[in-house]
């Protein structure tokens, strides 16, 4: 009998297991574990930013449970990337936006059917570019994103024969959140007439290690039928992230370049990892630091030669004060 008994004790143990489980593979534990961990051994940036991960994990572990809900775990989640401070860093809930959000700023940008009403006569385009004249000495060229398919970039050939021997030309790229390097190498490689380093990537030397191996140099080479070896700004604000700041890190390293508006968003192609969570959420982490040609971090984004703001009063006035600052420099 008291075989028996132990027997029915053993298989009562047993099933409490499989029903109630010690810890569930997609508990909120679980999921705040995977999330610490994939950052821990992928995210490249604990050295330069000083970020003690660990302590980190002291202090918002204690604040999950079995019993804490997706809207606590959102809110943790999110202080835990807040601290990171990296735009490529973001978890995915099911059905739900990227958290957190972008941070707010403002975009000195009233939009590109706003210009074309009070600086183009006249202007053509596709989905990703449009273009036109600003005076008969200025060019103006909007890219919306790098995120259209390639053909769509092949037109800044035309763009640049229509143009023809112009005094300079306005490249702007606000509010242009990225998309594909290749396609933003595509413009850049009509305005250089030699190959040059524009930036410089490190990585983590393993996942067991916070350390950053060597500078790898990336670099833009002239292509194309067409050249353009006047003056050029390009225009930029918070929200011209990603694949965009390569873009202006190709274009920075040419002399006659020029960089007007507002600080980029930073992040700039940190070549992120998507990876899943327990629960079935996702989460993309950074892995590698982007440096501009001068080996300088740009984390924080990459200031402008000339900082400009524009005002509400400016735009019903039909004034957009970067544009202005880029004519006038164009025409010296």
């Amino acid at each position: 009998m008291k075989k028996v008994y132990c027997f029915i004790v053993l298989v009562l143990m047993s099933c409490s297991k499989t029903f109630l489980g010690d810890d569930p593979a997609n508990s909120p534990e679980a999921v705040f574990e995977e999330f610490w961990k994939g950052v821990n051994t992928t995210w490249p940036a604990f050295e330069t930013k000083k970020v003690n991960w660990d302590s980190v994990y002291n202090v918002y572990r204690p604040q999950i449970s079995p019993s804490t809900t997706n809207a606590e775990l959102t809110k943790v989640l999110t202080n835990l990337i807040l601290v990171l401070k990296d735009a490529h860093t973001n978890v995915y809930p099911k059905n739900v936006p990227a958290f957190p959000p972008y941070p707010k700023y403002p975009s000195y940008f009233y939009g590109i059917n706003w210009i074309k009403t009070n600086y183009l006569k006249n202007f053509k385009g596709n989905n990703a570019i449009a273009y036109g004249l600003i005076s008969p000495s200025i060019g103006y060229i909007y890219i919306a994103s790098f995120g259209n398919s390639s053909d769509q970039y092949a037109i800044i050939d035309t763009i640049i024969k229509e143009f023809g021997n112009v005094k300079g030309i306005v490249i702007d790229v606000r509010n242009n959140g990225g998309g594909s390097s290749a396609n933003s190498e595509t413009i850049a490689s009509r305005f250089t007439n030699e190959t040059r380093a524009y930036s410089f990537a490190r990585f983590r030397v393993g996942s067991e290690t916070k350390k950053l191996g060597d500078f790898v140099a990336g670099e833009i080479s002239p292509s194309g039928a067409t050249k353009f070896n006047n003056k050029v700004a390009v225009l930029s604000n918070r929200y011209s992230y990603s694949a965009t700041e390569d873009f202006l890190l190709m274009m920075k390293t040419f002399p006659q370049v020029i960089q007007v508006g507002d600080n980029t968003g930073g992040g700039s192609e940190t070549r992120p990892i998507f990876k899943e969570l327990p629960n079935g959420w996702t989460y993309r982490v950074a892995s590698r630091l982007i440096y501009d040609a001068n080996k300088q971090l740009i984390s924080n984004g990459i200031a402008p030669d000339f900082y400009v703001q524009t005002t509400k009063a400016d735009s019903l006035n039909g004034k957009d004060s970067i544009i202005e600052k880029a004519i006038f420099e164009l025409s010296k």
